[in-house]
Protein backbone atom coordinates (compact mmCIF):
# COMPACT_ATOMS: atom_id res chain seq x y z
CA UNK A 1 0.00 0.00 0.00
CA UNK A 2 2.96 2.81 0.44
CA UNK A 3 3.38 3.06 -3.21
CA UNK A 4 -0.78 3.95 -3.98
CA UNK A 5 -1.26 6.62 -5.71
CA UNK A 6 -4.86 6.92 -5.76
CA UNK A 7 -6.72 9.91 -5.36
CA UNK A 8 -6.88 10.41 -0.88
CA UNK A 9 -10.06 11.09 0.48
CA UNK A 10 -10.05 13.13 3.53
CA UNK A 11 -13.19 13.72 5.63
CA UNK A 12 -13.94 16.99 3.95
CA UNK A 13 -14.68 14.68 0.69
CA UNK A 14 -17.24 12.22 2.35
CA UNK A 15 -21.08 13.74 2.85
CA UNK A 16 -23.74 11.51 3.81
CA UNK A 17 -25.37 8.39 1.52
CA UNK A 18 -21.88 8.18 -0.34
CA UNK A 19 -21.27 4.67 -1.31
CA UNK A 20 -18.08 2.54 -1.77
CA UNK A 21 -17.58 -0.83 -2.61
CA UNK A 22 -15.61 -2.70 -0.61
CA UNK A 23 -14.95 -6.71 -0.93
CA UNK A 24 -16.26 -9.05 -3.08
CA UNK A 25 -14.87 -12.59 -2.13
CA UNK A 26 -15.73 -15.99 -1.64
CA UNK A 27 -15.27 -17.18 2.14
CA UNK A 28 -13.84 -21.09 2.44
CA UNK A 29 -13.18 -24.19 5.00
CA UNK A 30 -9.56 -22.27 5.01
CA UNK A 31 -10.46 -19.00 6.39
CA UNK A 32 -12.65 -20.97 9.28
CA UNK A 33 -9.42 -23.04 9.99
CA UNK A 34 -7.07 -19.97 9.57
CA UNK A 35 -9.35 -17.66 11.78
CA UNK A 36 -9.47 -20.26 14.84
CA UNK A 37 -5.79 -21.10 15.00
CA UNK A 38 -5.44 -17.29 14.76
CA UNK A 39 -8.14 -16.30 17.68
CA UNK A 40 -8.21 -19.73 19.60
CA UNK A 41 -12.06 -20.04 18.74
CA UNK A 42 -11.90 -23.60 17.98
CA UNK A 43 -15.79 -24.13 18.34
CA UNK A 44 -17.06 -27.07 16.24
CA UNK A 45 -19.68 -25.56 14.53
CA UNK A 46 -17.02 -23.67 12.40
CA UNK A 47 -15.12 -26.71 11.39
CA UNK A 48 -16.68 -29.69 12.39
CA UNK A 49 -19.12 -30.69 9.48
CA UNK A 50 -20.80 -33.58 11.57
CA UNK A 51 -21.37 -31.63 14.90
CA UNK A 52 -22.91 -28.61 12.11
CA UNK A 53 -24.90 -30.52 10.45
CA UNK A 54 -26.94 -31.75 14.06
CA UNK A 55 -27.16 -27.92 15.03
CA UNK A 56 -30.28 -25.55 14.11
CA UNK A 57 -27.58 -23.98 10.71
CA UNK A 58 -27.17 -27.88 9.35
CA UNK A 59 -23.33 -26.79 8.09
CA UNK A 60 -20.21 -25.01 9.27
CA UNK A 61 -21.00 -21.30 9.75
CA UNK A 62 -18.41 -18.40 9.63
CA UNK A 63 -17.21 -16.56 13.25
CA UNK A 64 -18.50 -13.72 13.39
CA UNK A 65 -15.53 -11.95 14.40
CA UNK A 66 -14.07 -13.34 10.86
CA UNK A 67 -16.93 -11.17 9.20
CA UNK A 68 -16.05 -8.02 11.25
CA UNK A 69 -12.41 -8.24 10.10
CA UNK A 70 -13.73 -8.70 6.08
CA UNK A 71 -16.12 -5.93 6.91
CA UNK A 72 -13.18 -3.62 8.08
CA UNK A 73 -12.10 -0.27 5.64
CA UNK A 74 -8.70 -1.54 5.65
CA UNK A 75 -9.58 -4.60 3.99
CA UNK A 76 -11.37 -2.96 0.96
CA UNK A 77 -9.66 -1.07 -1.69
CA UNK A 78 -10.97 2.09 -0.36
CA UNK A 79 -8.13 1.51 2.35
CA UNK A 80 -5.67 2.82 -0.22
CA UNK A 81 -7.50 6.42 -1.06
CA UNK A 82 -7.77 6.85 2.85
CA UNK A 83 -4.15 5.84 3.20
CA UNK A 84 -3.07 9.64 4.05
CA UNK A 85 -6.04 10.78 6.10
CA UNK A 86 -6.69 7.54 8.33
CA UNK A 87 -5.95 8.08 12.00
CA UNK A 88 -7.65 5.29 13.78
CA UNK A 89 -10.71 3.17 13.97
CA UNK A 90 -12.38 4.36 17.10
CA UNK A 91 -15.93 2.04 17.23
CA UNK A 92 -17.52 -0.66 15.70
CA UNK A 93 -20.99 -2.16 15.87
CA UNK A 94 -22.00 -5.67 14.01
CA UNK A 95 -25.31 -7.41 13.73
CA UNK A 96 -25.57 -10.76 12.50
CA UNK A 97 -28.49 -11.49 9.85
CA UNK A 98 -27.77 -14.66 8.47
CA UNK A 99 -25.14 -17.22 8.86
CA UNK A 100 -22.44 -17.50 6.20
CA UNK A 101 -21.46 -20.51 5.26
CA UNK A 102 -18.73 -22.27 3.61
CA UNK A 103 -18.06 -21.04 -0.36
CA UNK A 104 -20.69 -18.36 0.07
CA UNK A 105 -19.55 -15.41 -1.79
CA UNK A 106 -20.03 -11.98 0.09
CA UNK A 107 -20.14 -8.61 -1.26
CA UNK A 108 -19.23 -5.75 1.13
CA UNK A 109 -21.06 -1.81 0.58
CA UNK A 110 -19.85 0.85 2.79
CA UNK A 111 -22.47 3.86 3.09
CA UNK A 112 -21.12 7.43 4.83
CA UNK A 113 -23.28 8.17 7.61
CA UNK A 114 -22.66 10.79 9.14
CA UNK A 115 -19.18 13.32 8.93
CA UNK A 116 -18.10 15.59 12.20
CA UNK A 117 -16.96 18.26 12.14
CA UNK A 118 -13.33 18.76 12.82
CA UNK A 119 -11.81 19.26 15.94
CA UNK A 120 -8.95 21.71 17.21
CA UNK A 121 -6.19 19.00 15.82
CA UNK A 122 -8.12 19.00 11.97
CA UNK A 123 -9.38 15.38 13.08
CA UNK A 124 -13.06 14.03 12.03
CA UNK A 125 -15.54 11.40 13.19
CA UNK A 126 -16.58 9.90 10.21
CA UNK A 127 -19.24 7.08 10.41
CA UNK A 128 -19.74 4.24 7.52
CA UNK A 129 -22.39 1.84 7.22
CA UNK A 130 -21.98 -1.94 6.32
CA UNK A 131 -23.73 -3.51 4.13
CA UNK A 132 -22.56 -7.21 3.38
CA UNK A 133 -24.47 -9.33 1.57
CA UNK A 134 -24.52 -13.06 -0.10
CA UNK A 135 -24.39 -14.48 -3.35
CA UNK A 136 -28.75 -14.77 -3.27
CA UNK A 137 -28.51 -11.03 -2.25
CA UNK A 138 -29.24 -11.68 1.20
CA UNK A 139 -28.03 -9.31 3.88
CA UNK A 140 -25.90 -11.74 6.20
CA UNK A 141 -24.37 -8.71 8.08
CA UNK A 142 -24.60 -4.94 9.35
CA UNK A 143 -22.94 -2.60 10.95
CA UNK A 144 -20.95 0.14 11.56
CA UNK A 145 -17.13 1.42 11.82
CA UNK A 146 -16.31 5.34 13.18
CA UNK A 147 -13.04 6.41 11.68
CA UNK A 148 -10.73 9.29 13.01
CA UNK A 149 -9.71 11.39 9.73
CA UNK A 150 -7.84 13.94 8.78
CA UNK A 151 -10.21 16.55 7.95
CA UNK A 152 -8.10 17.73 4.99
CA UNK A 153 -4.40 17.17 3.52
CA UNK A 154 -1.50 18.76 5.53
CA UNK A 155 -0.50 20.63 1.77
CA UNK A 156 -4.38 22.32 1.25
Amino acid sequence: MGGDTSAQIFARDLSAGALFKGVSRRVDMAMFRDFAALTGDKHPIHYDAEYARQTDFGACVAHGLLLVSLAALGASDLSGQLRDSMVALVAQESRFIEPVFPDDHIQITYEVISTGPPDRRGRSRVTFGIDMRNQHDRTVFTGSHQYLLKWESESA
